[in-house]
């Protein structure tokens, strides 16, 4: 492993700390839900704990594919990818909504 992807690693794990650990602890603590902020915060730690191993691949990225010749089904992939992500979102979103 390269000292540049523990480096990284590190800082993420104080990153996560902090966002976990003392904004939402606190938007918990003083307002009993979660904060655009948080909500924000959060997508980024987990988007980033999902991409941070494909930074240091050794290998060359590869380019897009080539798109589909029937677009029926380039617009199916593309409106299941934006629902996923809505649907996505929105948990996210909800999971600190109403107060305890």
């Amino acid at each position: 492993m390269s000292f540049e992807y523990l480096l990284y690693a590190a800082l993420f794990l104080l990153f996560g700390y902090y966002v976990f650990r003392i904004i939402v602890q606190r938007d918990y603590f003083n307002k009993s839900k979660l904060t655009p902020l948080s909500y924000m915060l959060d997508i980024l730690v987990f988007a980033t704990h999902v991409n941070l191993s494909y930074l240091f691949l050794p290998a060359k990225w590869p380019g897009f594919p080539s798109l589909p010749a029937n677009t029926t089904i380039g617009w199916i992939w593309i409106n299941l990818i934006l629902f996923t992500n809505l649907v996505s979102f929105l948990a996210i979103q909800s999971s600190g909504s109403w107060s305890t």
